[in-house]
């Protein structure tokens, strides 16, 4: 009688072991990801919209390609695929650009769109570690879209991380908003901001970065043209720490250097 009490206790002591691993491991991935603080960086994704900059990214082993993959439409949504020919990049990394006006209400069908949309993209040697979603609205929903990029996210297993494009002006984020983002950052590795509207009236490249930085949430600045590289890091505070992720670059348009004031 005494073994078997043992028994039954040792057992219950391991079931319950057993539960608080399984409980700390969801509390864990439902977590935001630890954002590690970095240098600023020259890194620069080239953004593809039609078929005729395919063949200067493959030519170039150091770039990494952003194509623009479809369209987020209707309710239930639907996706209206690119004219962008679906292609893989050999040992280079790749990302599916999806653009969208609204958020959904039904988000279901939209993961499985989504599911049947990036297929194509993964083909081959390529890497696709990202989702790029361009929420293209100039009144973004941010609870709404919490609600469906943390979706993406578990849908996918997190198999792929968010980018998520976002319209503002120059004007700092209140601390709501900002608590907002960083509750997002569980699913999202970076927000993308038009650099054209987020500059500030006699601002200088650097100075934009530094501004925004100061909010604390990972960012990415997309712009028409290729920034003067050099004059920017000469302005660039040599030893403050950056939430600054580099450029997102649109190579149709991207044909003189802007140069840093």
């Amino acid at each position: 009688m005494w073994r078997h009490k043992t028994d039954r206790r040792l057992i219950a002591a391991g079931l319950f072991i057993l539960a608080m691993v399984i409980g700390f491991n969801a509390w864990r991935d439902m977590q935001p990801k630890p954002f590690v603080p970095q240098k600023a960086t020259l890194t620069a994704y080239t953004v593809i919209s039609r078929d005729d900059d395919v063949a200067a990214l493959k030519n170039d082993d150091t770039a990494a390609g952003i194509f623009w993959a479809g369209d987020i439409v209707g309710e239930p949504p639907a996706i209206t695929p690119s004219p962008v020919t679906p292609t893989g990049l050999t040992q280079q990394s790749s990302m599916p650009l999806f653009k969208m006006e609204k958020v959904p209400q039904q988000l279901s069908p939209l993961f499985a769109a989504l599911a049947t949309a990036i297929q194509p993209w993964t083909k081959g040697t390529s890497t696709v570690n990202d989702i790029y979603i361009d929420y293209l609205s100039l009144t973004p929903d941010l609870d709404s879209v919490g609600v469906m990029i943390n979706g993406i996210r578990g849908y996918f297993e997190q198999q792929y991380w968010v980018i998520v494009g976002l319209r503002r002006d120059a004007t700092t984020y209140p601390r709501e908003t900002i608590t907002k983002l960083g509750n997002m950052l569980k699913s999202v590795e970076y927000f993308v901001y038009q650099l054209n509207d987020v500059t500030a009236k006699g601002e200088t490249l650097a100075q934009t970065v530094v501004r925004i930085n100061k909010e604390g949430i990972p960012f990415m600045l997309r712009t028409d043209n290729k920034p003067d590289y050099e004059a920017f890091m000469k302005q660039m505070p040599e030893d403050q720490q950056q939430s600054f992720g580099g450029f997102i670059i649109n190579p149709a348009k991207a044909t003189v250097e802007e140069k840093a004031k």
